[in-house]
């Protein structure tokens, strides 16, 4: 549908906060454009942003992003496109295998994942975990509102998630074989240097193999104490190697495990470290699972490189 000429490109350019989902089979949007918003859309815009009619706001259609401005608002609120918004840098692969919590944490976990650039969300039934998954519907709703929030305009891809069943722990880390890994660790060392650096000493006391930059540790090292679970061995690192900030030294691909509430148990932590997974040292404090989430994304950089 056509509705006049479309607006400046300084108001295409511009950065707005308020944001809704086109409706699912609309025509493809172009400039110029009326777009009429679904029910649930509207009332988001009109009753609980209280955005007025003139006022710009960004359309996710798609995995694309347009600017627009409302220029009607009845039970069904109208859209008139302006243009597209250019699209930003790809995103970092991060491949987040998450130890199914309660439904509670989980949907926290979805919030923080969608929001912090994970590309794909793996739920994983492990020896602790507890509960049942929430709806679809509702992780659907949860990762919108998420979208909203943060800017993102495609949700990560969901694995495991209904009508499917989470997958195994053994299933989890046999995906992406080919990336490094690494879980959270409140040990006072940090193994993360064996995962991006070759340049660590060696320890006289056992000998650890030195591992190439960016390749995935097949070692398997000892497993040190999870963020979420019990503690068991730790492989020693020589203290005078100075971790390496993860911001400094851009990684771009990378699975990040993530324990359910209780934690990883050690036959599971050995699991993953045979599976190439090394533990990095999140903190002195044993994590929630939707924290270590945000945690591990976060340290890892899922921005784009010089965002």
């Amino acid at each position: 549908m056509r509705a006049g000429a479309g607006a400046s490109s300084s108001r295409v350019g511009s950065k707005v906060s308020v944001r809704a989902f086109a409706p699912a089979g609309a025509d493809p949007l172009q400039a110029g454009s009326t777009l009429e918003l679904d029910d649930e859309e509207s009332r988001y815009l009109i009753k609980v942003r209280r955005v007025r009619i003139g006022e710009a706001l960004e359309v996710f259609d798609a995995g694309s992003v347009w600017i627009g401005r409302l220029v009607a608002a009845g039970r069904r609120a109208r859209v008139r496109i302006d243009g597209p918004r250019p699209p930003g840098a790809p995103v970092p692969t991060r491949v987040v295998l998450l130890g199914l919590p309660d439904a509670a944490a989980t949907l926290e976990a979805v919030t923080g994942a969608c929001e912090l650039g994970a590309t794909q969300l793996v739920f994983v039934r492990c020896e602790r975990s507890s509960g049942h998954l929430p709806s679809a519907g509702r992780l659907e709703r949860v990762m919108r509102a998420a979208m909203r929030q943060c800017g993102r305009p495609s949700p990560p891809e969901l694995l495991g998630a209904p009508p499917a069943e989470p997958w195994s722990l053994a299933n989890a880390l046999a995906h992406h074989p080919q990336l490094p890994g690494v879980f959270g660790s409140v040990d006072d060392r940090d193994n993360l240097t064996s995962l991006i650096d070759s340049r660590a000493t060696e320890p006289a006391e056992p000998p650890m193999p030195k591992v190439p930059r960016l390749a995935s540790h097949r070692g398997p090292p000892k497993p040190s104490r999870p963020a979420s679970g019990r503690e068991v061995s730790s492989a020693p690192i020589d203290p005078s190697s100075a971790p390496i900030d993860p911001s400094s030294t851009p990684i771009e691909a990378l699975r990040l495990l993530v324990g359910p509430e209780g934690g990883l148990t050690p036959a599971e932590i050995e699991a993953a470290a045979a599976a190439g997974f090394v533990p990095t040292r999140l903190g002195p404090w044993i994590l929630r699972t939707p924290t270590a989430v945000v945690a591990l994304l976060a340290r890892f950089g899922s921005a784009p490189a010089g965002v």
